[in-house]
């Protein structure tokens, strides 16, 4: 996929877009930010992934929000970042932008050119 992602799946990406554009659905028809079933399945495919694919996760999201200047020249730092997080940090900081995911993703893989 791409030589960035070493781990991570461009699969297990659209999963995560496709659960995350669920949740935001719901969110905007009012499901509000309670533990509903639709951020209870985004969550355990985040908390399923290993650490390493939770690194990548993040520093694609990184990426694709791009609004603190991250680009994909900044992939190695960007994945040392989220190395020194905890796991918890990791779902945490993932989850915490669970609605923006499903347009921070995608423009993260046009980034990487996948």
């Amino acid at each position: 996929m791409s030589k960035h992602l070493k781990t991570l799946t461009l699969g297990t990406v659209q999963d995560v877009i496709r659960l995350a554009e669920d949740y935001r659905l719901g969110e905007k028809a009012g499901e509000g930010k309670g533990l509903n079933q639709r951020y209870l399945a985004l969550h355990g495919k985040v908390e399923s992934m290993t650490d390493d694919q939770k690194d990548e996760l993040l520093a694609l999201m990184w990426v694709g929000r791009g609004d603190s200047g991250e680009t994909l020249d900044m992939w190695s730092d960007l994945l040392e970042t989220a190395r020194l997080e905890d796991t918890e940090g990791k779902v945490g900081t993932l989850m915490g932008k669970a609605s923006q995911l499903g347009s921070y993703l995608p423009k993260g893989l046009e980034c990487l050119g996948a």
